[in-house]
């Protein structure tokens, strides 16, 4: 099974998607369900519908079942966050997730910011802990805070970025 998580419906969190399609077999898609105006998102909407792609908002609570004994336990969103314009707050409605495989977690975050941080921290914070952390946001000030990290206490972290 080919399964694809979007933490949110960003154009550097989905852009890509097209060529996945495109290249790859996938037979389940999940995100957070928020939608939004832009051209990619609608793009990456009309090619699961043309692909006849099964699709879910998961909300926390959920777990996605990888393989045998790999599962994805979804910690976020556990509430809808909203804008200051009373609009989903796009970043923190990301999806964030633990992977567990074996004795091995790995706590996956998209763009979480603090909001969203505390948010979880309100929940069942034994799925928390993890060896190894995908820092929210790309690395950046409105992440990580001192709380979410002594929560979660990574052996390692881990930040993704694009040039420049």
């Amino acid at each position: 099974m080919k399964t694809v998580i979007i933490t949110h419906p960003h154009a550097d969190h989905i852009g890509g998607m097209y060529t996945v399609f495109r290249e790859c077999r996938v037979d389940q898609v999940y995100d957070n369900g928020q939608p939004t105006s832009t051209n990619t998102y609608r793009t990456y909407l009309k090619e699961i519908e043309k692909r006849n792609i099964p699709y879910k908002a998961v909300r926390a609570g959920d777990v996605i079942p990888f393989f045998k004994d790999v599962a994805f336990r979804v910690l976020g969103p556990a509430e809808i966050m909203k804008d200051d314009k009373g609009r989903p707050a796009l970043n923190n409605n990301s999806v964030v997730g633990r992977l567990t495989y074996g004795n091995f977690t790995m706590l996956f975050t998209g763009d979480c910011e603090k909001e969203e941080e505390m948010s979880i921290m309100k929940g069942e914070q034994t799925f928390l802990k993890s060896d190894v952390l995908k820092a929210g946001h790309h690395g950046s000030k409105t992440s990580s805070s001192a709380q979410f990290l002594k929560a979660v206490s990574p052996q390692a972290a881990l930040i993704s970025a694009g040039a420049g």
